[in-house]
């Protein structure tokens, strides 16, 4: 009989970190008798997606290791190394086979009190180009699996390309339903929204007004602009159905001939995942991860891609270039389904297999 394999996955934070996560979990559940629980934070979306998926969540108190005023190091250095103790009791009790990690600080503080262990670890890179706490944790880790073939460049050491691993509901979404001439958008901020597309969406509105009988909006918002939002639609003579969360984000993209998004590596690669072409407004944050990632889609020709400070005219013209244009919109769709990598979260749930001795 095959013994069981336990799995600790650090994904914390926002979904660009959880549900990469939860893809494999599922495939590494596939692969045979295991346990498999995750580590986050209380302050996370961890809190809501993991239970919901039917994982077990154990909470730390991990710091954010980045952009800290000098003033408060000190007091961020004590928790950090709290979060590590917090961290090794964990995984003493638990005692898992293998640590996965989806990047973020969580992540590195669950690889490096792994390294501390003798337990192998592997974490993964999304993004074009690494965060600071995956940079920080990477030595510590087993191996180190990345998202994009120029991103092996930034770690002097041998990873695994493994593309983005998404919920698998996203690889069997459908073409685009081009409904009789009415084009359906959806606007994503993210899973925690995203307050300036929300406003360059919102400020270009007036321009998109004679378009209303071919245009049909979801517009996820954030819990904290949905009233505004909503309202600036009314007030605009637009129809449009918006909420402040949408729970299953693989029906959503179904339903759309468009998306308008962040370009967070999750998005982009959910994008790619359903086939769906995107105008993308990348965050500036994180040393401009998001910015790479949009240059990625936008050079394969799958995406637009648009400055956060750009005018509501500017935005409103470049998306009805893709509305007048359903033959440009099917060969982004196209481009974007080219660049998916061959069952990602398989092949990291068969790596982190082997690592915690599958392969024996």
């Amino acid at each position: 009989m095959t013994a069981s394999r336990r799995l600790l996955i650090a994904a914390a934070g926002s979904g660009g970190h959880i549900y990469p996560g939860l893809a494999v979990a599922r495939a590494f559940a596939d692969l045979g008798p295991s346990e498999i629980r995750f580590v986050g934070t209380a302050k996370g979306l961890e809190g809501r997606l993991v239970p919901r998926h039917g994982f077990p969540l154990e909470l730390v108190d991990v710091p954010p290791i980045r952009g800290r005023s000098p003033a408060v190091l000190p007091r961020t250095s004590l928790r950090l190394l709290r979060s590590i103790r917090q961290m090794r009791k964990l995984l003493k009790e638990f005692r898992p086979d293998a640590v996965f990690g989806t990047g973020g600080s969580v992540s590195g503080v669950a690889v490096f009190a792994a390294r501390l262990l003798g337990i192998p670890s592997l974490i993964l890179e999304p993004n074009a180009e690494p965060g600071f706490a995956t940079r920080w944790s990477a030595p510590f880790a087993t191996e180190v699996a990345v998202a994009w073939e120029a991103t092996r460049r930034y770690f002097g050491r041998p990873a695994l390309v493994a593309g983005i691993p998404v919920r698998r509901e996203f690889s069997g979404v459908g073409p685009p339903p081009g409904n009789n001439g009415t084009v359906s958008v959806l606007v994503t901020g993210g899973s925690q929204g995203a307050s300036r597309l929300n406003r360059l969406v919102v400020d270009s509105l007036p321009a998109l007004r004679e378009r209303s009988g071919h245009l049909r909006i979801t517009h996820q918002t954030g819990s904290a602009e949905e009233a505004r939002v909503r309202d600036a639609y009314r007030d605009a003579g637009l129809g449009a159905r918006v909420v402040a969360y949408l729970d299953d984000m693989p029906q959503e993209m179904a339903a759309a001939d468009l998306v308008v998004g962040r370009a967070g590596a999750i998005t982009c690669a959910e994008l790619m995942a359903a086939g769906r072409p995107g105008i993308l407004v990348p965050a500036p944050v994180a040393g401009g991860h998001q910015r790479q990632n949009a240059a990625a889609l936008a050079e394969a020709g799958a995406a637009l891609t648009m400055d956060e400070g750009a005018s509501g005219t500017e935005f409103a013209r470049s998306l009805c270039s893709l509305l007048d244009d359903p033959s440009r919109r099917a060969d982004m769709s196209s481009a974007a389904r080219q660049l998916v990598r061959d069952r990602p979260a398989e092949r990291l749930a068969a790596r982190l297999h082997d690592l915690a001795g599958g392969s024996a």
